[in-house]
């Protein structure tokens, strides 16, 4: 991802601070950048097809603005009534870029703002959504789950039930994509695991909470009973441990065990990863012979200093794809959109940059990828990556 598509799916999403969005302007309005803003803005128009300004808009302001730069009649968004002749007056066959400025400024220099909705007309009911070469679309991952009982029972979680689940004495409460155990004398095992696609949280007996990513699972006791708190999970899961001095909580990942009193961490450790990576956040954690600080991670045996707004990047939905290279966004990108990779000889070697929420439907990720000299083709669920 270019500096320029960066820019520009943050302020798509909302996320653009004001500094962000005078650099958009300042590369959209450069002549040097006219073939990629056609493409964004194309891209965007095609995905945009209802807009609605949903904020009034100054004549005496949008004057100004068609003064100092010309408006492209090419699908301008719908404006108040008032400042139509204005509006009509400004038009003219200019450059792109100068349409590309224009509608920068009216995004960010105005107190206005679009609600997009993507309704087709009835004519368009059998054109592809996307310009790729994608058979179909795929939603984001959602809240799901299954829970293993002690008896071996297997219950299906989701948003969309809320339910009292019953292991033997025990209650266990369901609902809105979280598990809660209250505090028992009933000490069972019990495992909640995520499919690929999937998320969950888990509100232990002792107060800790725990938010499991995509293809992971925890296995824990219903009560903690003994002189420790010991879980073992796979996958990642995203930890805030309730603090008890006289208890330490105890997390088995493979080979390494987690010692903690109370802390905030994430623990990657999924068997595709190159490596388990344990990031703490707040509190320290003891790793075998190792002591963990804020801001440092554990990897192969060694402690270091961690971006951890990018480890924890998913427990606050987004992609975090800074310095991650092709193969590291492929296989985020099967764990939550439940994908096969496979790649076509040639695929070039590619580092990334910048976020992507990860509430977005899989054409629009890879819309964005696709400006990284890659692309795509997706058949069911393989995802082939050409170059």
């Amino acid at each position: 991802m270019n500096e320029l598509t960066q820019l520009y799916q943050r302020l798509a999403s909302g996320s653009a601070t004001e500094q962000e969005k005078d650099r958009l302007v300042e590369l959209m309005t450069n002549p040097e950048n006219e073939a990629d803003a056609r493409k964004l803005l194309a891209d965007y128009f095609q995905l945009v097809e209802h807009r609605t300004v949903l904020a009034a808009i100054s004549e005496d302001r949008l004057k100004m603005i068609a003064d100092s730069i010309q408006l492209a009649d090419a699908g301008l968004p719908q404006l108040p009534s008032s400042a139509e002749a204005t509006r009509r007056s400004a038009l003219s066959g200019m450059r792109w870029w100068k349409y590309a400025a224009a509608i920068v400024l009216l995004i960010t220099g105005i107190a206005m703002y679009f609600n997009f909705s993507r309704i087709r007309q009835p004519e368009e009911k059998n054109k592809p959504a996307i310009s790729l070469s994608v058979a179909r679309d795929l939603p984001p991952g959602t809240n799901r789950a299954t829970l293993t009982l002690s008896s071996g029972e297997t219950v299906e979680l989701n948003n969309a039930t809320t339910e009292i689940i019953t292991d033997g004495r025990l209650s266990i409460e369901n609902a809105a994509g979280r598990l809660n155990y209250t505090s028992a004398d009933v000490a069972a095992m019990n495992t909640v695991s995520t499919p690929k696609g999937g998320q969950y949280q888990v509100i232990l007996a002792d107060g800790t909470a725990v938010w499991l990513n995509a293809a992971s699972s925890i296995t824990y006791p219903t009560a903690f009973k003994g002189s420790v708190r010991e879980v073992s999970i796979t996958g990642e899961a995203y930890f805030e441990v309730a603090k008890n001095a006289e208890k330490p909580f105890i997390v088995k990942n493979g080979h390494e065990q987690i010692t903690v009193l109370g802390t905030t961490f994430n623990v990657n450790g999924y068997a595709d990863e190159p490596a388990s990576k344990t990031s703490l956040l707040e509190g320290s954690v003891k790793i075998n012979d190792k002591i963990l600080r804020p801001g440092q991670s554990y990897i192969n045996g060694n402690v270091a200093n961690t971006d951890v707004k990018q480890d924890v990047a998913w427990r606050n939905g987004v992609f975090n794809f800074d310095g991650a290279n092709l193969k590291m966004v492929m296989r985020q990108l099967s764990r939550w959109y439940d994908l096969d990779i496979e790649y076509a000889p040639g695929v070039p070697s590619i580092e990334f940059g910048g976020e992507l929420q990860r509430n977005l439907n899989l054409s629009q990720i890879l819309k964005i990828l696709e400006s990284s000299k890659v692309n795509f083709q997706l058949e069911g669920r393989k995802l082939l990556v050409k170059p």
